[in-house]
């Protein structure tokens, strides 16, 4: 399973960072932040949001 950094993660679902934050601090993405506050996701939770909301 692959983490990504949230530029990453963005190109993954063709959206904006400021979206993406704004989904995960809403709940509607699932996300961790690391020890040092970065925010990461996980690949398969992506791709569920992405099948969950196509484009």
């Amino acid at each position: 399973m692959k983490i990504y950094k949230i530029t990453e993660a963005s190109k993954y679902l063709g959206i904006s960072i400021n979206s993406l934050k704004t989904l995960a601090n809403n709940g509607k993405l699932n996300s961790f932040k690391t020890s040092g506050e970065h925010r990461r996701f996980r690949e398969d939770n992506l791709f569920q949001f992405f099948s969950e909301n196509p484009a």
